[in-house]
């Protein structure tokens, strides 16, 4: 998806995105977003097939996994700085339990990729 500025396609010089070929506003590359995202959200509509995940575990060099571990004993650490730690090493948290990742989890959604982290227990429940 390209995004451009057309300068005299509307007067209150809205972004417009080249979408399939096809120049759009904003507003209507959020509405489909919003719609796709909402499809899949829903609960309501257990019918439907949950997309299964593409699992890869997460390669972290030990020394990190070491120093983490051991910032993470440290008593005085606080929720927030423990969450901004483990973010730093591994690149995010746990999607569920908010604890260290291990694996990353992808899920193809109509043609957007939807990337989550889990825990070893964590990714148990969604496989």
């Amino acid at each position: 998806m390209v995004k451009a500025s057309l300068p005299n396609a509307d007067a209150r010089k809205e972004l417009f995105w080249k979408m399939e070929d096809t120049w759009v506003t904003s507003s209507k590359v959020f509405s489909f977003l919003r719609d796709l995202m909402t499809e899949y959200i829903s609960n309501d509509d257990t019918s439907k097939p949950k997309p299964k995940p593409t699992v890869i575990p997460m390669e972290i060099p030990d020394e990190k996994l070491d120093y983490l571990n051991k910032k993470l004993q440290d008593t005085k650490i606080l929720p927030y700085q423990k969450q901004e730690l483990i973010t730093k090493v591994t690149g995010g948290i746990c999607s569920i339990c908010r604890e260290t990742p291990t694996k990353i989890a992808s899920y193809d959604m109509n043609g957007i990729t939807l990337i989550e982290r889990y825990c070893d227990k964590c990714i148990e429940t969604i496989c």
